[in-house]
């Protein structure tokens, strides 16, 4: 058996692919703390529609950052990387093996790639950039933003909003263009080569059928649709705009919210739902496959031949 004593193991791959199964046996096996990179499963209100650990996962290892944040908070991946930091250094300082499990391919790829070094944004000073866009509009904010740094400003796509103004945000908070900050390259969290990184790369057809059947036997007894009620009763005050909040992204919490609603019928909810799943593997799949260079393991999609889940 290979020993993990000092690395950081992270378990890669699309939804439905059976990361928590996989994680739970190699944490018991091998002295491990499961720490959650997934961008749903770190919000309370919804465990079985983010498919989350189940209570039993929980009793039998130790998982963190899973439901720790209330719906209405913003994680980001700054934030994510912090708090990930925080518990990975928990596991090592009581000799515990840290695995990252999860599928959200961006909060994995700044872990083990680093971070870019652009500073953070005083919030008073987003609000003036915000407020000098809508004043001056969007060709004369480009211009006067080619006035600092031309050549980086023609690179960027037309009506690209969201990159200008994060350049002029930058601009005024530092003095400096963001490609200085781009050039210097990403600050390692951890060396690379503590990292034992470990990606299920199953076959597609056999993703999208474990993706339809894990969410019909979700919705079989209704219970999703009683944790789905909860979650409109406890967290009343956001449903009327829950598109401005992160965990509007929870697949099928939009359609089910529209189901008890009576917007929609109970077959069109779960169909959306699956479809968006299946919309959300495939993303998943060309992302763990194209955006890293290597994979430490492969789990060969064979241990899944004698699945009876479909």
């Amino acid at each position: 058996m290979k020993d993990f004593a000092n690395k950081i193991v992270v378990i890669s791959g699309p939804t439905a692919s059976g990361k928590t199964d996989y994680s739970i046996s190699f944490a018991k096996q091998n002295n491990g703390i499961i720490i959650n990179a997934d961008s749903m499963q770190i919000y309370k209100g919804l465990p079985i529609l983010s498919t989350q650990p189940t209570i039993d996962d929980i009793k039998s290892i130790q998982h963190l950052l899973f439901s720790y944040f209330e719906p209405y908070q913003i994680c980001n991946v700054g934030l994510w990387l912090k708090l990930v930091k925080e518990k990975i250094d928990y596991c090592f300082e009581n000799n515990k093996v840290p695995i990252v499990v999860g599928g959200t391919g961006m909060y994995i790829s700044k872990l083990i790639s680093g971070i870019s070094q652009i500073p953070e944004v005083d919030q008073t000073i987003r609000d003036e950039v915000t407020k000098l866009y809508e004043k001056i509009g969007y060709d004369e904010f480009r211009k006067q933003c080619s006035l600092v740094d031309e050549n980086y400003i023609n690179k960027l796509n037309l009506n690209d909003k969201q990159r200008l103004m994060r350049f002029l945000e930058i601009y005024k908070a530092t003095g400096y263009s963001i490609k200085y900050f781009l050039d210097k390259g990403n600050k390692e969290i951890y060396p690379k080569d503590r990292f034992f990184h470990i990606n299920i790369n199953i076959n597609r057809e056999i993703l999208y059928k474990r993706c339809e059947y894990r969410f019909k036997k979700m919705v079989e007894n209704k219970i999703v649709i009683d944790e789905i009620k909860n979650f409109m009763n406890k967290y009343s005050n956001i449903i009327d705009n829950i598109n401005e909040y992160s965990i509007s992204k929870t697949i099928g919490l939009k359609d089910g919210i529209k189901y008890i609603n009576n917007e929609i019928t109970f077959d069109q909810f779960v169909n959306n739902s699956i479809k968006l799943t299946k919309n959300y593997a495939k993303r998943q799949y060309t992302w763990f496959n194209n955006q890293f260079d290597r994979f430490d393991l492969i789990i060969d999609p064979s241990i899944y031949k004698n699945d009876n889940r479909y």
